[in-house]
């Protein structure tokens, strides 16, 4: 018996071999899917576990806001209540009336677990009445990716952008003139400017829902608009910033003006010039100060202080009268940076904007802002430009009464109303309706 089972194995060991190969691959098979299962049994286990998130609005715990006819900007909390990491996605209930814009956000879709993260919304609410509108986060798990997360039912993801530096329609009347009189300059006459078209771009949007927006290029209006002595240090800021509203302002806009070192530095890393500490005082029989500085802030005449107000990037009118003269006057050395470079912006956009585009500078542009140069030899007054990747003092008048002239170009800053709406076809646009 046993040799024939033997006899049995070696006659057909290539059979059994065969058999065997078919049983170990079926097992393995067989094992294969049980693990794949169970990996999805305990992936679906993961999932079970609902993510919890809280909503803050303006500093507020709620996820509704009653939203007022025309624009308004918002800042939203997101907080994370898990301790994992996880994908979000933010909606809100649809409403044909509302379009939501996020202005501000650093993130991917992730949010760390335990953790916070803030979103600036641009809302713009096309209806003539309030809508209340609100908010919901849907979270998903990192192991599945961001476009697992579904739209809740009449929901709608915020997920379009509106950015620093996007292209913004905005059309001026090129018939506009403004007449700028000699008294308040150095022409022989006066000059009659004309508005000048150009394309417009994002600077920021305000709090109150107002867009600012910024010429893309410097503009030359005019190669005889001098300005220059006391005269011009007094209204130079008056003047730039009264002939951009004259010519550049429409029935949307709030406001036109010239660009100015506050708006710049609003954006910088550290100041491009600044007064220091160190003084300097001018003792003489005769010092020949523009009228407009008595008023400024932190100026003193004859050793006392003049408990002047007015900053440097303001002039509310022309001043007629040309300058004083004093005895003595004491100045603050300044502090500026000589070359300006992408590091000097939060955001290299910014240097964009204000410095170079296209690997080109801009052309030489006023700044609406005076500046006083103490030097060993002089105290110069003079207006603030941007020339090239530097910012220089335009010299105006000396304490000796010398005159200088210059003639720049002007960067208008236009503030486009927050009940006008806008939509975006290819860059942003008004909605004239």
């Amino acid at each position: 018996m046993k040799e024939k089972y033997i006899k049995f194995l070696k006659k057909n060991v290539v059979v059994l071999v065969i058999l065997l190969i078919v049983v170990c691959f079926s097992f393995g098979i067989s094992y294969s899917n049980f693990i794949y299962n169970s990996n999805n049994h305990r992936a679906v286990e993961m999932h079970i576990d609902k993510l919890n998130y809280s909503i803050k609005i303006n500093n507020t715990n709620t996820n509704e806001i009653t939203v007022s006819p025309g624009n308004s900007l918002i800042e939203l909390e997101i907080e994370s209540l898990n301790k994992i990491n996880t994908f979000y996605k933010l909606f809100y209930l649809e409403n044909t009336n509302l379009n939501l814009y996020i202005y501000e956000n650093n993130t991917d879709g992730t949010i760390d677990g335990n953790s916070k993260i803030k979103i600036k919304l641009f809302i713009s609410n096309n209806s003539s009445d309030s809508i209340n509108c609100k908010f919901l986060v849907v979270g998903g798990y990192i192991n599945n990716t961001l476009d697992d997360i579904k739209t809740p039912l009449n929901y709608k993801e915020i997920k379009d952008k509106i950015s620093v530096g996007d292209y913004f329609e905005y059309k001026i009347d090129e018939n506009k003139k403004y007449n700028l009189q000699k008294e308040f300059t150095q022409n022989n006459s006066d000059l009659e400017l004309s508005a000048i078209k150009t394309n417009y771009r994002i600077l920021n949007i305000n709090n109150d829902g107002t867009i600012d927006l910024i010429a893309e290029e410097a503009i030359l209006l005019s190669n005889n608009m001098l300005l220059g002595g006391s005269n011009g240090y007094n209204n130079a800021v008056y003047i730039l910033n009264d002939i951009c509203n004259s010519l550049y302002s429409t029935k949307y806009s709030t406001n036109a003006r010239n660009l100015n070192l506050d708006d710049i530095h609003k954006y910088t890393t550290t100041k491009l010039i600044e007064y220091n500490d160190n003084i300097k005082t001018y003792n003489m029989d005769s010092i020949y100060i523009p009228t407009i500085y008595e008023d400024e802030k932190n100026s003193i005449i004859n050793n006392i202080h003049t408990n002047g107000v007015l900053l440097n990037s303001e002039g509310n009118n022309y001043i007629t009268s040309n300058f004083k003269i004093v005895n003595s006057i004491t100045l603050h050395e300044t502090n500026n940076i000589n070359k300006i470079t992408k590091n000097n912006f939060i955001n290299d956009i910014y240097y964009e904007l204000f410095i170079e585009k296209n690997n080109k500078y801009y052309s030489p542009y006023y700044l609406s802002t005076r500046h006083i140069d103490a030097t060993d030899e002089s105290a110069i007054f003079g207006i603030l430009s941007i020339n090239n990747n530097e910012i220089n003092n335009s010299k105006l008048h000396d304490i000796y009464n010398n005159t200088y002239k210059s003639s720049l170009y002007i960067r208008p800053v236009i503030t486009i109303s927050n009940n006008v709406n806008i939509y975006f076809d290819e860059y942003w646009k008004l909605n004239k309706e």
